[in-house]
């Protein structure tokens, strides 16, 4: 599902409950997390059914001299190199050789679903 906010006041409101990880206060006073997760079709089958994957992203300036761009290896033109932290599960393994992974990033890294390796 992508979340867009078609006025500048709903997308401040959308910006501060992804930053925030929490919805407004429902009418019974209790909070709700909001809790990112992503379904991924995958080559291979992870060696586990489930656990933790960790990425280095660094940012890598382009020989333009301007632009940067994120890359998931730490090398002599990185800056800023973060960990990226995402949970995965295995939901199902197909005999083709491609596995049904949930994803549940837990660090909020930009582009951090698209950078992650298999462990």
């Amino acid at each position: 599902v992508l979340v867009l906010g078609r006025t500048q006041l709903s997308a401040s409101i959308l910006h501060a409950i992804f930053r925030e990880k929490t919805a407004d206060a429902l009418a019974d006073g209790t909070q709700q997390v909001l809790q990112r997760k992503y379904v991924a079709l995958v080559m291979g089958t992870p060696r586990h059914p489930k656990g933790l994957l960790s990425a280095p992203l660094a940012k890598v300036l382009l020989q333009d001299g301007k632009s940067e761009r994120l890359t998931v290896r730490a090398g002599p033109n990185t800056t800023s190199v973060q960990d990226a932290l995402t949970e995965y599960r295995v939901i199902e393994s197909c005999p083709r050789g491609f596995t049904w992974l949930e994803l549940f990033p837990l660090t909020g890294r930009k582009h951090q679903r698209f950078s992650e390796r298999r462990s």
